[in-house]
């Protein structure tokens, strides 16, 4: 069985806290207050952001 660093402790994990938000996501955020983009493209930038990270 190959070693895998997610189960080496026997100890079920998960990050906690948010990520880091790249500067693209920031200026979306802002983007998105001032109307100049949807809710969907907002999104859409998020899921990228995660994808990305």
């Amino acid at each position: 069985m190959a070693y895998d660093i997610r189960t080496a402790t026997g100890i079920p994990t998960e990050n906690v806290g948010s990520l880091p938000r790249p500067s693209k996501l920031q200026a979306a955020y802002a983007d998105y207050d001032a109307g100049k983009i949807s809710s969907g493209d907002l999104e859409e930038l998020q899921d990228e952001a995660v994808k990305d990270s």
